[in-house]
């Protein structure tokens, strides 16, 4: 059996926060919910973690501050975390060596813990790339529920389609999933 995967989950917003630790929770993660950067470096020190998110907006929005401070305290891979949407952001975090960049409002929680379930492997996963032109695919879609858009709408690139299943599942069914193979945004999960 897998150890439990150690969050350190560093969101300003309390509501946010609270939703997403225990969400993270109940999905099986161990997560240390903080509220600001002096936390953060006191628990770094304690112990190690698996994964931290960042919230942008922590210590009056010096994110990438505390980014940086914390790249030089550990290894621990990072995914930040905004509430919005702006290319530059984005754009520093892949410099910076970010994992994920996570826009909140385009994002739910069961979509999170799903990015971080691929980021950690714990589900097997197909990527399939898709004729996003074929008509199959559009009424395919269609019956399916989701929306006949298969572009980033961050990017503008097409969309991939991942199959994935819970490793310990013993069945064979899949969740479907469209994610762009750039930004890592996830669209659509049925």
């Amino acid at each position: 059996m897998n150890k439990m995967k150690k969050i350190l989950l560093a969101i300003d917003d309390d509501l946010s926060r609270q939703i997403y630790a225990q969400v993270l929770k109940e999905a099986g993660f161990e997560v240390f919910p903080l509220e600001n950067e002096e936390k953060i470096f006191d628990f770094l020190k304690k112990q190690r973690f698996d994964l931290i998110i960042l919230d942008l907006s922590l210590g009056n929005l010096r994110g990438f501050e505390i980014l940086e401070k914390i790249k030089k305290e550990t290894d621990t891979p990072v995914f930040l975390f905004s509430t919005f949407e702006r290319e530059k952001d984005r754009e520093k975090a892949r410099e910076s060596g970010v994992q994920d960049f996570i826009v909140a409002p385009r994002i739910t929680p069961a979509e999170l813990v799903l990015k971080i379930r691929l980021f950690f492997k714990e589900i097997v996963r197909y990527q399939l790339k898709v004729d996003t032109e074929a008509e199959d695919l559009k009424r395919w879609a269609r019956d399916l529920g989701f929306l006949p858009y298969f572009r980033c709408q961050n990017c503008q690139i097409p969309l991939e389609m991942l199959l994935v299943k819970e490793k310990e599942e013993k069945k064979n069914f899949f969740k479907v999933v469209f994610i762009c193979p750039k930004c890592k945004d996830i669209y659509f999960e049925k």
